[in-house]
């Protein structure tokens, strides 16, 4: 049936894909099915030409050989358009499944993502039967991918692969939609694809099925399902060595192994250890704890310094397959041997492999370590020794027991010590601390066991019981002394190769500075100070200049102040523009207000954009722009309306999406990754910029760095989305990667992933582009204090720019970390106090204060200087844990804090007590 000319005139402007329906409906641009289309069932049309058609479409091919061989991205859109139109003056030919590629091949050969998809929607909709529905498909998910909208590029990579599982590239598309997956932290879709991929093509590509069975273990793991992670490694195992390669298949091996060491603890762990722990925190002011002074009433020399721990029995079948698994790992043979020669062009890939598997190797070493470790921890000391004179036989078994137990431990100490010290060998980052972290909790347990011993029942009574229980406490004094003495050098080297290492942030750094808290309280702090997270703000983008018929000379002068305006000027072209209003209308009006922007002249500015919206109410550059000057006024609630306004009437705004994006991630870093409308943020900062990549027709290479910092903000909870930040970062061509928005986002990426050292170098080449900028500043100097040692850099770097703007608060935060590690409290506390008067709603700095005050405390020349700064420490912690709206877990460590500082308190104000 054949349309009429009215009907077939409907549809068509229905559906007509224009440069005017790029700028409303770019929305649908990401997140819509297809444009409208007309029915079948309408009247055939009369008036359908098929030579006027094919000329139309002759025409159309001329434009795209034109635009094959030409930079011009405008040449590529006109081919694209004149696609649409042919579609668009018959939708129901065909072969309008072609028509609609051409145009799609036109536009993404120009960049044009928006039209380009919108264009694929229409094809997937309404022609999935078509030869070309498979390479659609395909290209549809690359596009997605392009503006990093990952979640619904996976799911177009999993449509292809289900429809069109036949296809060579079937496989591929799984793979990478469950690479998506991965980083998007959706483990039950991660687990399905790699199912999937087994079942389909596990036989053919058994590497690519372990591989993706290695990514469905972590999400098991991470689900806290560790009965799965168990079956798919030990799946995983059954995979030939040369499919996966034999550092690969080691890896699997000693991750089997932590998993069976971790499942065999019946109870929860202490440190890892399959232990029970009880801890009374050292007074303050006490010196290094060994053993108390001998007293006849006591039952033992002294207490534990750093908390009885007490082994508990593994399940045996478990901790067994776990150290069988263990010694397969080490008959496997040299590690370098294991790791395959690296492709050509790629001499680094081999050293990735190779420290891969050193860290694998290392974690299982320290299993191995941990096993002696807890039966030593399990050798209790003997109990009811009697070592009475008038009673030979009693006192030589009581010896014996001594002796015997004696020699038992130092062996089972050795053989831990000699392990942990290999782990030392291995040289691998994180391993490293750990062994020195156990070494110190090694020799600390054995002194600890020493001094808490019990006192024989014979030696604490009958003649001369006082000076016998002197002389046994003295004995357990003179062997535990040097093992303390080792513990603390095990735990002091801990730090320093955490701080060497860029590892500040590790663990097992926390616990060598609680243990070094517990020995010697008057030189060790555990808490560490709170940091801001390194969220560079996006900026706040103004409308672009526009054209103003009539207005050449004021337009040129305009153009040539651009990046070096002052007041005057700014007033002068205002002015120009202003008066010629008349003729210019709201263009006029926007214009001068423009100007005025320059300038930092917010009243005047909005006073010219408001004439510019009585002129003509839809002028959305102008409201948009209104909205940049609620922000900065502080207003970000009316900014946020307000761009939403503008983007209603122009959605191709890029200032108002970017503005949009930049209140969400605001607030995100505001509220907290914890808070419940975190997430709703979180997309509506990504969907505001994904947006804005599909529609900038200008390709501002600053987009993707903004969406990568967008995405790794994302990554605070989820800690796998890193890597769909660096993802988006590696899409960037040279002008992107040169900017300083991308080497933020790359700072910022590399410091949530624990690499403190590159991402130092990062925010510093931010900082060389622009050295003003206050976000490369703070992120540099966040870099320094992770790194450890390297405070007074960090220092340096903020002093070197002029703290303005929302993150006033993280740099007088960050610059009092920095003073406060350098031990000069009261620079400390100065930057602290500004932050404070910045934002005295935050808990960070007051938390911070309260530390300072414990350093002073810590070194206070007299009890009574001590007394003060741990009062002052007590209410700095108090008032940290009341902050409005504070986070429930800073809230706890703020309230435990003043707790103990309220205990140095009463311990400082001991010596001073008149007697």
């Amino acid at each position: 049936m054949r349309r009429s000319a009215a009907a077939a005139a409907a549809a068509a402007a229905a559906v007509a894909v224009r440069p005017v329906v790029w700028a409303v409906a770019v929305g649908c641009a990401v997140v819509c099915a297809a444009l409208p289309r007309a029915s079948a069932d309408e009247p055939d049309d009369p008036a359908h030409d098929p030579a006027q058609r094919a000329a139309h479409l002759a025409a159309a091919e001329a434009l795209a050989k034109d635009a094959k061989s030409s930079p011009d991205r405008q040449k590529h859109f006109a081919c694209g358009q004149a696609y649409v139109d042919v579609y668009n003056r018959e939708p129901e030919a065909a072969d309008n499944d072609q028509v609609l590629w051409a145009a799609v091949t036109c536009f993404t050969d120009g960049g044009w993502i928006a039209p380009a998809i919108i264009s694929l929607n229409v094809l997937g909709r309404y022609y999935p039967s078509s030869k070309l529905a498979p390479l659609a498909l395909r290209k549809h998910a690359g596009l997605l991918v392009e503006v990093a909208l990952f979640e619904k590029a996976a799911d177009k990579l999993e449509e292809y692969a289900a429809k069109f599982a036949a296809e060579s590239d079937a496989p591929a598309a799984l793979i990478d939609a469950a690479h998506l997956r991965r980083g998007l932290g959706d483990g039950a879709k991660v687990i399905a694809d790699a199912e999937r991929f087994g079942k389909l093509y596990g036989a053919k590509r058994p590497a690519d099925a372990a591989a993706l069975a290695l990514l469905a273990i972590d999400a098991h793991e991470e689900r806290g399902d560790a009965d799965a992670a168990v079956r798919g490694l030990r799946a995983y195992l059954a995979v030939s060595r040369d499919a996966v390669g034999a550092d690969r298949h080691a890896i699997a091996r000693a991750r089997l192994a932590e998993l069976l060491w971790k499942k065999s603890c019946p109870g929860k762990t202490a440190d890892r250890l399959c232990a029970t722990v009880v801890r009374e925190r050292a007074a303050p002011l006490r010196g290094k704890p060994a053993v108390a002074k001998a007293s006849v009433a006591a039952r033992t020399c002294g207490t534990a310094a750093g908390g009885a721990l007490t082994a508990v029995a593994r399940t045996p079948t478990l901790a067994s397959e776990a150290l069988a698994e263990i010694r397969a790992l080490g008959a496997a043979g040299s590690l370098d041997a294991l790791v395959p020669a690296p492709p050509a062009g790629d001499p680094a890939a081999k050293d990735a492999r190779l420290a891969a598997l050193r860290g694998a190797y290392a974690r299982a070493r320290l299993v191995e370590a941990d096993a002696e470790l807890e039966a030593f921890l399990a050798m209790s000391f003997p109990a009811d020794l009697d070592f009475n004179p008038r009673d030979r036989a009693v006192r030589e078994r009581s010896l014996r027991l001594f002796n015997g137990w004696v020699t038992a431990r130092n062996a089972k100490g050795q053989a831990a010590q000699r392990l942990y010290e290999g782990v030392l060998a291995l040289r691998d980052g994180a391993s490293t601390i750990a062994a020195a972290a156990r070494l110190g909790q090694l020799m600390q347990g054995f002194a600890d066991t020493l001094a808490s011993a019990p006192i024989p029942r014979d030696v604490r009574s009958g003649e001369f019981a006082a000076d016998k229980v002197e002389a046994f406490c003295d004995k357990m004094t003179e062997l535990a002394e040097p093992l303390a003495e080792r513990a603390t050098q095990a735990f002091t080297m801990c730090l320093e190769r955490a701080a060497t290492l860029g590892l500040a942030s590790s663990p097992w750094r926390a616990v060598c500075a609680r243990e070094l808290a517990q020995q010697t309280p008057h030189a060790w702090y555990a808490t560490e100070e709170l940091l801001p997270a390194a969220s560079p703000r996006l900026p706040i983008l103004l409308e672009p200049v526009q054209e103003v018929a009539g207005h050449d000379a004021a337009l040129a002068e305009f153009r040539r102040l651009e990046g070096a305006w002052k007041e005057p000027d700014c007033r002068r072209v205002a002015k120009a523009f202003e008066g010629a209003s008349a003729r210019g209308g709201a263009a006029s009006s926007y214009m001068a207000g423009l100007a005025y922007h320059r300038c930092g002249l917010a009243g005047d500015a909005e006073r010219a954009y408001r004439a510019a919206l009585d002129l003509d109410p839809s002028h959305a550059a102008a409201r948009s722009n209104l909205a940049a000057l609620a922000y900065g006024a502080g207003r970000a609630g009316e900014a946020r309306d307000g761009w939403s306004k503008a983007l209603q009437a122009n959605g191709k705004l890029l200032g108002a999406r970017v503005g949009t994006a930049a209140v969400a991630l605001a607030e995100m870093v505001e509220k907290g990754e914890r808070d419940p409308g975190w997430a709703k943020l979180d997309d509506d900062a990504r969907y505001q910029l994904a947006t804005a990549l599909t529609v900038d027709d200008a390709r501002d290479p600053r987009l993707l760095g903004w969406m990568a910092l967008a995405w790794t903000e994302a990554a605070r909870r989820v800690p796998a989305r890193h890597g769909l930040a660096r993802a988006v970062l590696d899409r960037a061509g040279p002008a992107a990667a040169a900017s300083v928005p991308y080497q933020l986002a790359l700072g910022a990426s590399l410091l949530g992933r624990g690499d403190p050292v590159r991402a130092h170098d990062a925010f510093k080449k931010a900082a060389s582009l622009e050295p003003a900028n206050l976000d490369a500043a703070i992120g540099r100097a966040l870099a320094l204090v992770r790194a450890g040692g390297r405070n007074d850099e960090a220092r340096d770097a903020l002093a070197a720019v002029k703290a303005t703007g929302p993150r006033v608060y993280d740099a007088q935060l960050v610059l009092g970390v920095a003073h406060a590690r350098l031990r000069k409290y009261d620079e400390a506390e100065a930057a602290y106090a500004a932050a404070v008067k910045t934002d005295g709603n935050r808990p960070e700095a007051h938390f911070n204060l309260g530390l300072v005050h414990i350093g002073r405390g810590q070194h206070a020349a007299d009890a009574a200087a001590a007394k003060l700064a741990f009062g002052r420490a007590r209410d700095a912690f108090r008032a940290a844990a009341d902050r409005a709206g504070v986070r429930a877990d800073v809230k706890a460590l703020a309230l435990a804090e003043a707790t103990i500082a309220e205990r140095a308190f009463a311990a400082a104000d001991a010596p001073v007590k008149k007697p």
